[in-house]
């Protein structure tokens, strides 16, 4: 049952950033400010409980791929 609600919680938030302005507003923000706050989030979530963890730590992750699947786009294209 988690390993569901895992799966359609990580599809779900990459479908949030590809398709919503979140994607735009996270293409904004420097890499090292958003690995800063996931890193921060997962920790203050460890003080409050297991399935906070959980949670975090995929949408944290998603949040990276995003980034990482960006950037990459762009060395592709040879704008970096």
């Amino acid at each position: 049952m988690i390993m569901i609600y895992i799966l359609c919680l990580f599809f779900g938030s990459q479908i949030l950033l590809m398709k919503s302005s979140l994607g735009t507003k996270c293409n904004q923000v420097k890499f090292r400010y958003i690995l800063m706050l996931v890193i921060s989030l997962i920790l203050v979530s460890i003080v409050f409980g297991a399935v906070g963890v959980l949670t975090t730590t995929i949408l944290g992750s998603s949040t990276i791929l995003y980034r990482f699947q960006q950037k990459y786009a762009e060395m592709e294209q040879g704008k970096i």
